[in-house]
């Protein structure tokens, strides 16, 4: 059995620890504070540490880990971190410490099952040091996913997700998984938002929308499985290549097209239109919508995604002005003015809408006449000038009624 070292600065949670492992036949000291551990850590080796984060007094629970970590490097940790300080946790974890446990906490079962996991010596996903929060995500959905999945890539993060690539080694094919970031994941309502909009997303079948294949959580982690497309978003393309090839503009223009119509039959709408989730894979060339609702699940209505302190959702550049404005009310119209923004900047290779700041923007859809794309793009006919002042409208009422009569509009002046 093994030498326990409970740091907690709240006598009913080392009640609870040393009652939980003593059964098990540990032997367990305790510290009521960060400083009398660091004194017990000089003089005494413990197979494991497990500590509470944040106490009072000159030290703390970071401070506890570093004692351990330098003076007996074959410690294991486990720190105790409070609902929705993830990220206090896994900077304990970049120091070292290899897993961490919620408070308030439920019963002893998930407190046994780490232990028993840190003094196996058996390697797992917290085998080795955290290095940063995508480090941490990885690690929680490997150990979500099981060993029918490798989780491989960070394909990338935005701000409010990162997305992993995935390998299904059952079926031999490659997923995505987009997961949560810890900072939206802590919130409970967000989270379950999250996961209820997946589902939503779940219920879409249509081939010019990606669907979801499954939904899970491990601790504040909640994530949801896709197919991963071969090929590249309409953002990656333009960062390469702008403005993009009339032709290749109809194209996704129709395939957009049909997926928003599909979804707003189904009374789904997607909330965050822009670039970065339109994806175009590479051996087809069909264009394909993915992340309908998830913006909602994390900036609910009533709140505007430019007035959140550093929330970059509903993309201002790309957000229709009852967005901007945080109307509770957002209809189909509201993703035809962002899929329009989008056409616009294929063409011109700029959005009509930019400025230095975020606020700054919203003013310009709220208030400022449309610029005309033609200005921008010269070789392209002017009637498409009273296409996008109609698509971007700044009434709802004034729009195309649908984002297929848009993009016959659309391509009518293209072909």
């Amino acid at each position: 059995m093994a030498n326990i070292l409970v740091v907690d600065d709240e006598p009913g949670i080392r009640e609870f620890l040393v009652e939980a492992l003593a059964s098990d036949g540990h032997q367990l000291t305790e510290a009521a504070s960060a400083d009398a551990a660091v004194e017990r850590l000089k003089h005494e080796e413990f197979d494991l540490l497990i500590t509470d984060l944040r106490m009072p007094g000159r030290l703390d629970g970071m401070d506890v880990v570093r004692e351990a970590r330098e003076s007996h490097p074959d410690t294991r940790v486990i720190v105790l971190t409070a609902h929705g300080s993830v990220s206090t946790a896994v900077d304990a974890m970049k120091l070292g410490a290899i897993d961490f446990l919620e408070k308030p906490m439920s019963g002893p079962t998930e407190l046994r099952t780490l232990v028993s996991r840190a003094l196996s010596g058996v390697p797992d996903s917290g085998s080795q040091p955290i290095t940063d929060v995508n480090d941490y995500l990885s690690r929680q959905l490997t150990r979500a996913l099981g060993t029918d999945y490798r989780v491989e890539d960070l394909i990338g993060r935005g701000g409010y997700a990162a997305v992993f690539g995935v390998h299904d080694l059952a079926l031999d094919r490659a997923l995505a998984a987009k997961v949560l970031l810890p900072e939206f994941a802590s919130s409970e309502d967000t989270a379950d938002r999250f996961r209820r909009e997946a589902r939503t997303m779940a219920k879409l079948s249509h081939p010019n929308i990606m669907p979801v294949l499954f939904v899970g959580r491990e601790r504040e982690v909640p994530f949801f499985v896709m197919p991963r497309v071969q090929g590249s978003s309409i953002a990656e393309m333009m960062a390469t290549k702008a403005p993009l090839d009339p032709k290749q503009v109809v194209r996704v223009v129709r395939d957009i097209a049909a997926a928003l119509d599909y979804a707003h039959g189904a009374g789904v709408i997607h909330r965050d239109v822009k670039p970065a989730n339109i994806l175009v894979d590479t051996a087809t060339g069909r264009s394909v919508l993915t992340d309908f609702g998830i913006s909602k699940a994390v900036v609910p209505d009533g709140l505007s995604a430019a007035t959140v302190p550093g929330v970059f959702l509903g993309t201002p550049q790309y957000s229709a002005p009852e967005q901007i404005a945080g109307e509770h009310d957002v209809g189909p119209r509201a993703d035809i003015y962002s899929f329009a923004v989008v056409v616009y900047e294929m063409i011109a290779g700029r959005v009509p809408f930019d400025a230095t700041s975020a606020s700054r923007i919203a003013a310009q859809q709220l208030f400022a006449p449309v610029p005309p794309l033609s200005r921008h793009a010269p070789r392209v006919s002017r009637k498409i000038d009273s296409v996008m002042a109609r698509a971007l409208a700044k009434h709802p009422g004034d729009r195309y009624a649908s984002a297929s009569e848009f993009a016959r509009a659309v391509e009518n002046v293209l072909a």
